[in-house]
């Protein structure tokens, strides 16, 4: 675990959504309420505050105003657990733009058994 600084502590943002993408590092103060810390998450992960869910050693880390570090144990460099869906603007268009620049139509606009037709321009 990396050394703690006087002034706080680095926890580590997994997001259960995304089990394969990078742990979110983030710096908190070792006095920081359980709010601030869940809205800071919200911030660092794209998910909505109204919709996140913070998990540390099983517990749920409510919105209060507790000292979120005392009353939940956290300690540098640990892992905490974040439920929800990512509010995705950038990955949205991205996925839009990807999806108009193609000519074949998407795998789920064709019933199932049905056959797909390639133009012929596309086979030569």
């Amino acid at each position: 675990m990396s050394a703690t600084s006087e002034d706080g502590l680095t926890v580590h943002l997994a997001l259960t959504s995304s089990p394969s993408s990078p742990r979110i590092p983030l710096k908190i103060p070792k006095d920081v309420p359980a709010g601030k810390l869940r809205s800071s998450a919200a911030e660092a992960t794209k998910i909505p505050l109204s919709s996140i869910k913070l998990i540390f050693r099983g517990r749920l880390i409510a919105e209060s105003d507790k000292d979120a570090v005392a009353e939940f144990k956290l300690e540098d460099g640990c892992v905490v657990h974040c439920m929800g869906k990512p509010a995705s603007d950038a990955a949205g268009a991205s996925v839009e733009a990807a999806g108009s620049a193609t000519t074949a139509a998407p795998v789920s606009a064709a019933p199932a058994g049905a056959s797909v037709t390639i133009p012929a321009a596309a086979t030569a």
